[in-house]
């Protein structure tokens, strides 16, 4: 690839794909209808190698997510995603809206604000890049 592909900027269609992908991973890790890849890991129906092959798979998924994320976010990031789990805290504090949710609700609103964050930490380095003018990779093609 050349450095003018490579310095592109990042597509509004690729925050939403990012996106997609938090959202993939975290609801099929668990969701409260049950039907999710930990259930089935737990469950008897396919022998313990495809069972094994899917825990390793959804474990080593989690594991690259995670550290992308995490390594996307900075103290400024870190900041806004704690600014922004203290406003929806006094929010609830405020209005009650989380404790009018039944269980089934709350999970799924907790698990979309997981997918959030998760999101936040795969778009936001490339954000921060663009605002300040830098390339979107670390180290420069050769």
């Amino acid at each position: 690839m050349s450095y003018a592909v490579v310095r592109r900027n990042l597509p509004w269609w690729g925050v939403a794909a990012r996106y997609m992908l938090s959202c993939f991973l975290t609801f099929a890790t668990y969701n409260p209808s049950l039907y999710s890849l930990t259930t089935f890991v737990a469950s008897d129906i396919f022998s313990p190698s495809v069972r094994i092959f899917i825990g390793f798979t959804l474990l080593l998924s989690w594991v690259v997510i995670l550290r992308i994320s995490f390594a996307g976010l900075d103290r400024m990031a870190w900041f806004a995603v704690f600014c922004f789990i203290v406003s929806l805290c006094l929010l609830e504090i405020e209005f009650h809206i989380y404790r009018g949710l039944d269980s089934f609700s709350a999970i799924l609103l907790l698990e979309l604000l997981i997918a959030a964050v998760l999101a936040f930490g795969l778009v936001q380095s490339y954000w921060v890049r663009r605002l300040a003018g830098q390339s979107p990779v670390v180290k420069f093609p050769p």
